[in-house]
Order: C-alpha cells, then structure tokens, then sequence
C-alpha cells in the first residue's frame, strides 16, 4: 500500500541464488550415506558432507597404497617411486578427497571401503540434490551451499505500483517484530511478466547480511520511497 510517496510491501527472504555454489561427485559411485539431509542446515569447512562407495576411487586408493608401500620399503634407481606416489595421491584429490585422509591411509596402509567426503566451504545448505543409496554420476550435484553474507528480499506488486518502482533503487527491509533495526538494499530485480489474472508481478532486492541475522524464510516489510 502507499502512504504518501512511501510504497510499503510485505515481503519473503530468501538465498540469494548468486552466492550459491554445486557440491558435485567427482566421480560415479554411490552415495552410501548423507551426513546433510535437509536445506537450511549450517556446515563449516572440513565438516563430513557424504560417504561415497566407488570402483573407480577403490581402484585409485588400491595404487595409492601401494606406492606408498614400495616408497617406503623399495629404493629402486631404475624407477621413480616418489613420482608414481605423488601421482597416485594427486589422482585422489581430484576426485575430492582430503591430504589428511591419504597421509592416514598411508601411514596404517590401508584405505576406507567407503569413501568420506568433505566440505572444502561454509555455508547454510540451500538445495540436497540426491537422496542416500543413489547412484550418481561424475559431475552431478549432490547439494548447493549457500553464504548468507548477502540475501535477497523478494516482494510482489500491483501493476498500479509499479511507476513508484526502478530498478537500482534503495529500498529499505524492517523486521516486523523489531523496526529499529533496518536493512537497506538495492532493486536487483523487476520481473517484466506481469500475472494477467491478479495484475501482480515480482520485485527482487539484494541486502547485506553482515551480521548473519536474517535468514531465509523471514517475514519482512518493505519501503520504497
């Protein structure tokens, strides 16, 4: 509604799908157990996303090992066994594992029948793309990881309205149940589709989110001046 040359909306936070990143399988296996199950759930770098049985790694860690073993115990001049480890070991964090889990693995000589995969990023888990006992496939994504540093504040609006509107604009984003904090961002988006039926269409405002505060989901207000 308007009250004077103040547009006032009701609007919905929510990911800002700019600064969401793919967790993807390196590799085709299957995914034998998911640490992360539901969207909103918070991870910190080096945290367990997912354990994956694969032949392809099985093969890899089988080499690994034993370039580690002959490194160890062979001083052969003919053969460069510091270079065939390194190659083995390299091949490994392709596929997303840890240097931590390969100097384990070498130093007991033996390696997971599954595999633990961990989050190279923090973040707040915006999308869980495959359930557990799925095969997936080099490539496919297994979630999306989003930085709640900056949100976007989605709000819909009456034709009418839409002259009090230009994007770039500052808008500015209160809380409903505490208004002396305000929240000031920039009109990223004005859907130029209009809904025939309703007259409504969508605008989208990005907002910093420095302090971690909001959150996707939240109710807000939202004034254009």
């Amino acid at each position: 509604h308007e009250l004077g040359d103040e547009l006032i909306l009701t609007g919905t936070i929510s990911f800002n799908q700019n600064n969401t990143s793919s967790v993807s399988s390196r590799v085709m296996g299957r995914i034998d157990k998911l640490y992360v199950k539901s969207e909103g759930e918070e991870i910190k770098a080096g945290e367990q996303l997912y354990e994956i049985y694969s032949e392809d790694l099985n093969l890899a860690a089988k080499e690994y090992l034993l370039a580690a073993e002959k490194l160890k115990t062979l001083s052969n001049l003919t053969i460069d066994f510091e270079k065939l480890f390194q190659a083995a070991k390299n091949k490994l964090m392709l596929y997303g594992l840890a240097d931590g889990q390969l100097k384990d693995w070498a130093e007991k000589n033996n390696a997971s029948v599954t595999f633990p995969i961990f989050s190279k990023e923090s973040g707040i888990i915006s999308s869980v793309d495959i359930k557990e006992g799925s095969t997936v496939m080099e490539g496919e994504s297994i979630f999306h990881i989003a930085d709640l540093s900056s949100l976007w504040v989605e709000a819909q609006v009456y034709y009418d309205d839409l002259k009090m509107i230009k994007e770039n604009s500052t808008a500015k984003i209160y809380l409903p149940d505490d208004e002396t904090r305000i929240y000031e961002g920039k009109i990223s988006f004005i859907n130029p589709e209009l809904n025939p039926s309703s007259r409504i269409t969508l605008i989208r405002i990005e907002i910093p989110n420095k302090d971690k505060k909001l959150k996707p989901g939240m109710q807000v207000s939202v004034s254009i001046l």
